[in-house]
């Protein structure tokens, strides 16, 4: 019915790597909460983008460091979209997806 339509409201990104080192601004990035509003029918799927990697970020710790140094610093984001159904009830889901740091530019 109706009533299972989904409006998602905002997100959270958090990261951590796989060798335990997640120290936020040392080892991996800052988390960060950022809003994307959609709404998902009941009977159907929906498309909205938003950011995985703060612009921000790449001028902080520990990304800034890989201008000079060639390190890959892997990472998994979580990323936990809230919002709640047609009724009122609270929704969350989460879901990961890799992402490599380093500086690209020239290869």
């Amino acid at each position: 019915s109706s009533n299972n339509q989904v409006t998602l409201t905002r997100y959270r990104v958090t990261y951590r790597r796989a060798d335990g080192r997640n120290t936020q601004g040392v080892d991996v990035p800052y988390a960060f909460d950022g809003a994307a509003t959609i709404t998902v029918p009941a009977t159907g799927t929906a498309k909205v983008g938003f950011e995985l990697v703060r612009n921000a970020a790449k001028l902080e710790a520990p990304l800034v460091q890989l201008i000079t140094n060639p390190t890959i610093i892997t990472t998994i984001a979580e990323v936990t979209f809230y919002g709640q159904d047609l009724v009122g009830n609270a929704i969350q889901a989460t879901g990961s997806i890799q992402v490599d740091f380093g500086n690209f530019a020239d290869r």
